[in-house]
């Protein structure tokens, strides 16, 4: 029997495109879907083939005050939260409620805390789907924090790791202020600090992220669902202009920066155009299309330059990528069996990159040390590695293997049917 299904997710196209994906094989199947989230996004949800339904905020790519915020290493949360998230919260719920009312289970991501409210006042079912690790941390193997790197590292145990993690997730709760406020007008219990136990409460948690990225731990949440890695592919061939330059020579390496941090601006689209001009050797930058008039003079017969490629099609032909370490682009990447050269810039980026090194399939530099002459050695240095290679390659054919989408809709499909508190094991994939 066809479902009516609620998707909702705020942020970049990085937090956009597995849930399109994920929408699109429900559709697929036959059911009812509905994607809410930001009208800047309406024309992909519409293309994807998805009903769409408009959620205040408005993110649009590259605002410099949003950009301003997220990019902050040391508050980038606090802020986010603060400036755009939650004085929004009342609309959101006012926008998402009727669709929450006639649906049969809806899926949530981590900042649309309006969704399970929602969802628990009409009596539907919710779950959240988790794109990256650092949301569902654990003890047994501690997050690299933005703020606070050397935290990852230090040799305390799962015990005492635990218990500072829990202390610093206290430090948010007053952030959740406008959360439980709305929660108690509601006459719904409060489930915790919904920047953490409080986005697992519901029948099920989607953790859509491959376990050879970050395997299964013993201290994950009731009901967690692990499905690997959702790729949203984009179809169509490459431009002319890039498909003659990867036929005309070897696999180049690539230089990228994600749908957020290419917006930054700062000197990091320079550093990293002027470090694919020394490496001698064949390089593919991309730099968005606002900035490519910008940059495409610099192109070379060497270097070709620019503003976006569809990533499957491209890191497929890749020796090896650069990127900032957001979890798709890391996913695209490892998918594709390459080596990665990660310079992290904010939020889950430190996670994602320190995961990549520790696999051995790449090396790390910090966003705000990456000149272009030690971006330069780091890809001759990657180039010449023949383990980290075998490795990559390895893990890439293993993570192809993956039925990342399938799993988390068979997951989805189930969820509908289940009550809170059911038993976790009627859920697992």
């Amino acid at each position: 029997m066809p479902l009516r299904i609620a998707l909702t997710t705020l942020g970049s196209l990085g937090d956009l495109h597995p849930f399109l994906e994920v929408g699109r094989e429900l559709r697929r199947r036959g059911h009812r879907v509905t994607l809410a989230t930001s009208p800047t996004y309406e024309p992909r949800v519409i293309g994807a083939g998805l009903e769409f339904v408009a959620i205040p905020p408005d993110y649009q790519p590259g605002d410099p005050q949003v950009l301003d915020a997220v990019l902050d290493r040391w508050r980038g949360a606090e802020r986010l939260h603060k400036e755009f998230v939650f004085p929004h919260l009342r609309a959101a719920l006012d926008a998402f409620e009727p669709l929450a009312r006639e649906s049969d289970v809806v899926v949530r991501s981590v900042l649309t805390y309006f969704a399970s409210i929602a969802a628990e006042c009409a009596g539907v079912p919710w779950m959240s789907m988790q794109l990256s690790p650092l949301c569902l941390w654990s003890a047994h193997e501690p997050p690299l924090l933005a703020p606070i790197p050397w935290l990852a590292g230090l040799p305390l145990g799962p015990k005492l790791h635990g218990l500072l993690l829990r202390g610093m997730l206290k430090i948010s709760e007053p952030w959740a202020r406008p959360v439980r406020r709305l929660r108690a007008e509601r006459g719904l219990p409060y489930h915790g600090n919904p920047f953490s136990q409080g986005q697992f409460a519901g029948v099920a948690t989607i953790a859509a992220f491959s376990p050879e990225f970050y395997p299964p731990q013993p201290d994950w949440p009731a009901r967690v669902v692990q499905t690997g890695f959702v790729f949203h592919d984009e179809s169509g061939p490459l431009e002319p202009g890039l498909e003659a330059f990867l036929q005309a020579g070897e696999p180049p390496a690539v230089f990228t920066l994600g749908s957020t941090a290419v917006h930054d601006p700062g000197p990091a689209l320079a550093r990293m155009t002027e470090a694919a001009r020394a490496t001698g050797r064949r390089c593919v930058v991309l730099v968005g299309e606002a900035r490519l008039p910008e940059f495409e003079a610099l192109a070379t017969e060497l270097v070709w330059i620019g503003g976006y490629a569809p990533y499957a099609a491209l890191f497929s032909r890749a020796a090896l990528v650069v990127h900032q370490g957001g979890v798709g682009t890391t996913a695209q990447v490892m998918r594709a069996g390459c080596t990665h050269v990660v310079t992290p810039h904010c939020n889950d980026q430190f996670d994602n990159a320190d995961r990549v090194e520790r696999l051995g399939i790449g090396r790390v530099l910090l966003a705000r040390k990456a000149t272009a002459d030690r971006l330069c050695k780091l890809v001759a240095s990657l180039s010449a590695d023949e383990g980290a290679a075998k490795r990559a390659k390895h893990i890439g054919e293993r993570i192809r293997a993956e039925r990342g989408t399938e799993a988390a809709a068979d997951a989805i499909e189930r969820a509908a049917r289940v009550s809170e508190g059911s038993d976790s094991r009627t859920l697992q994939a």
